[in-house]
């Protein structure tokens, strides 16, 4: 049998977050593992099992409850010889290569889009400069045109 605090240890987790998820997943637990208010947790093997498989995908893979969950009831566990904990073996570093690669590609080709956008509006603000620089030219012609009739009409 395991307590809390041995399972921190396993872990890495605080007590209350190990309190939090036998809470969570009472289901995957022995009635041990939540007796009560005011009583001591205590985890069987297989209760440490399923603690540490916990913290192993919320550490290591990021995996949301929901996922967790599913990979419990399909019968996932942490592996437990001889009485010692050993995390679930972790994915293979090539594995999250491969993610993080994926997430630069798809952030690279975010930037060119975003890009390809400034482009095309620094285009438009340009030909919207020379248009408003153009009507500008034919309003100060216009002026002038009229200052000079205003001018030769006061002759």
């Amino acid at each position: 049998m395991y307590t809390t605090v041995q399972l921190k240890k396993m872990t890495g987790y605080d007590e209350q977050q190990i309190r939090r998820w036998a809470d969570q997943f009472s289901n995957f637990l022995e009635p041990r593992a939540n007796p009560g208010k005011n009583k001591t947790r205590l985890f069987s093997e297989a209760d440490a099992s399923v603690i540490v498989f916990i913290a192993d995908m919320r550490r290591n893979e990021r995996m949301s409850f929901d996922d967790i969950t599913t990979a419990l009831k399909n019968g996932e566990r942490a592996i437990v010889p001889d009485g010692e904990i050993v995390p679930a073996p972790r994915h293979n570093l090539a594995v999250q290569l491969e993610q993080l690669t994926e997430e630069l590609k798809a952030a690279r080709t975010q930037i060119q889009e975003l890009e390809i956008r400034i482009d095309i509006l620094n285009e438009e603000r340009a030909k919207e400069k020379k248009a408003a620089s153009a009507r500008i030219e034919d309003l100060l012609k216009r002026i002038w045109e009229l200052e000079q009739q205003q001018s030769g009409g006061d002759s």
